[in-house]
């Protein structure tokens, strides 16, 4: 998939679906990275313009803070995933400790719902096979993203340039705030941040058999109950040190041989 086809088709799917980035990249990309490269991130005396903020509903009574890029901030949050599509491939599909998501496929993006669709039917398979399962969300996670966090995450995977320059970017596109300053409700946004998140299922130290998550939601299974407590509580330090903390009305541990609520698929645009 070229560059602008990935803007374009992700245009309409976003919170608030606007034509015009789109249409100004498609006719003015040249003119657009050239000003990128040179004015920003070259003589440094030009900035991405702060964004707009709006708010998308989540539900019928809490907001979502929401940024409205326009087609410069578009066409650099678009082209950075785009060109850094191999940091956000998934991982292999039978692993026993998996992240699911918003991924990129060679240059193509994934489709989400059916890597919610897999997340289901893996938790149903999980709580099958083992006594407990612990269930963990994270509570206004992307809102909570914290620049230098996310910075430092992407230096070992894209170099010290590019991920400087992204840092820039979330400052500039706040007016120069440091928190809330993650763009939501793109899929760049959303791949960039569910593959930020890996932290969790990739810690060494957890004990639980196998630990799947889909964005901020995490599901934990074990034959041992006590693994889970363990866990349960090394992830919210894990959290803590990247200013992130679990929503305690939804995270649980609980004997599979009860029902189990699964998340629902529809539910995912709303969700980050």
């Amino acid at each position: 998939m070229a560059l602008i086809d990935f803007i374009d088709s992700d245009a309409r799917k976003t919170l608030f679906p606007l034509d015009g980035p789109a249409l100004v990249v498609r006719h003015g990309e040249t003119e657009l990275r050239d000003y990128i490269d040179t004015a920003i991130f070259g003589q440094e005396v030009q900035r991405f313009v702060p964004a707009p903020i709006s708010f998308a509903l989540k539900d019928d009574k809490h907001t979502r803070r929401v940024h409205l890029l326009d087609p410069l901030a578009t066409l650099y949050l678009y082209d950075f995933v785009y060109q850094h599509s191999r940091l956000l491939r998934p991982p292999a599909k039978q692993s026993i400790r998996r992240r699911y998501g918003y991924h990129m496929v060679g240059k193509d993006p994934l489709n989400a719902s059916e890597e919610h669709q897999d997340f289901r039917l893996r938790i149903t398979r999980l709580k099958k096979e083992y006594k407990y399962f612990c269930k963990l969300d994270i509570s206004n996670c992307f809102s909570n993203f914290y620049h230098h966090d996310i910075v430092s995450a992407l230096v070992d995977y894209v170099g010290g340039e590019s991920s400087r320059h992204f840092g820039i970017f979330l400052r500039q596109i706040n007016g120069g705030r440091s928190i809330s300053c993650f763009p939501q409700g793109y899929f760049a946004s959303k791949a960039l941040g569910n593959w930020f998140m890996h932290f969790i299922e990739d810690n060494a130290s957890l004990k639980s058999a196998a630990i799947i998550r889909f964005v901020d939601d995490v599901f934990m299974f074990s034959d041992v109950r006590s693994r889970l407590e363990s866990d349960f509580y090394a992830i919210q330090t894990l959290l803590s040190e990247r200013n992130l903390y679990l929503n305690a009305s939804k995270s649980l541990i609980g004997d599979t041989r009860s029902s189990m609520l699964l998340p629902r698929t529809d539910q995912i645009k709303k969700s980050c």
